[in-house]
């Protein structure tokens, strides 16, 4: 008698009976054909290895499952062809299981997002089939960022938005958005007066609350450095996030002025539960020389305690500086 022909064999994943490029989610399977010259019937033999490893418990099967597969294995099979007088000719394919790369996608909070106002991008909707993502890196209007979520302020206009995720294999999947913001909803015609010792602010706005801030210096921000924000070079001041002296549902606020000297003011808008952080001079930010307050002021050191607004003050802006909200970034070599 004459061995059987040399194996032919197909080996892929099995999709639903065809045979398919291989993943770690579908069962490895080989279909094998042999003709034996002596037209005699021709029994298949299988044997498995993995990363150069025989895999004993596999032997005889025509298929690994997919339980026991992961992406960046090879695995090879050897099929024998047996005619019944014990004469066999073999062959052997192997394959490499491909990584899938993961999806991208993010999701705002608030939804829609109120322009100015603090937002968070979470991408924690992203996937990774055959895996896990481990890292995220965001491109927000040119500024990188890092991490699963994000929070940003972002103003009025159109702004990109791209996330890169990439997963434990180094796959990676990148979507770009534009998006959107209508005009910060902010107050307007700020003004700012000073009788005798008492400032006064009136301004327009449709808000159902406003949060007024003071400082000693122009207010640039009522929430420290956000993630959009360059870090401070070294001797740079750092902008601190202002405490708030008042709250109120009218559209004019006063106060003594706690100390005689330039004082900025800042009222901001909540809409919808959300503070509008956006300071912008002469919108929703404004000066008043009170200097002029010292006459009114009662500077008897045991009558009015006002003069221990200014200590107080001090270290207020001291306190900020050591809980400024600064977003750490991790700083994460990206997959190839």
């Amino acid at each position: 008698g004459s061995h059987p022909d040399t194996p032919e064999i197909n080996l892929g994943g099995d999709f639903s009976g065809s045979i398919g490029v291989p993943d770690s989610l579908h069962d490895l399977a080989v279909e094998a054909s042999s003709e034996d010259p002596d037209e005699e019937i021709v029994l298949f033999d299988y044997r498995w290895s993995r990363n150069g490893f025989h895999v004993p418990d596999l032997d005889g099967l025509q298929l690994v499952p997919a339980s026991r597969l992961e992406p960046g294995q090879l695995w090879s099979v050897t099929v024998s062809a047996n005619d019944p007088w014990g004469l066999s000719s073999s062959a052997s394919q192997n394959v490499t299981i491909p990584n899938l790369p993961p999806v991208a996608f993010w999701a705002a909070s608030p939804q829609p997002p109120i322009p100015g106002a603090m937002a968070s991008f979470d991408a924690s909707g992203s996937s990774d089939p055959d895996g896990e993502i481990v890292t995220w890196f965001w491109t927000i209007d040119g500024v990188g960022l890092a991490g699963q979520s994000v929070d940003v302020m972002l103003a009025g206009g159109v702004h990109t938005v791209s996330l890169t995720v990439i997963d434990d294999m180094g796959g990676s999947d990148t979507i770009e958005n534009d998006v959107i913001f209508g005009s910060v909803i902010t107050v307007s015609s700020l003004s700012a007066s000073l009788d005798g010792s008492t400032v006064h602010l009136s301004w327009t706005g449709s808000s159902s609350e406003y949060n007024i801030y003071r400082s000693t210096s122009p207010i640039t921000t009522v929430v420290g450095l956000t993630s959009m924000d360059a870090t401070p070079a070294w001797g740079e001041p750092t902008p601190l996030d202002m405490e708030p002296v008042g709250v109120t549902s009218d559209t004019t606020w006063s106060e003594t002025a706690p100390v005689a000297t330039t004082l900025y003011y800042a009222v901001t808008t909540v809409i919808d539960g959300h503070e509008v952080v956006w300071i912008a001079n002469g919108e929703n930010m404004v000066s008043v020389n009170a200097t002029a307050a010292a006459d009114s002021i009662d500077t008897d050191p045991t009558g009015s305690p006002k003069l221990l607004a200014i200590p107080v003050a001090a270290l207020l802006l001291l306190l900020g500086a050591a809980a400024i909200g600064i977003t750490l970034f991790e700083s994460r070599r990206r997959g190839a």
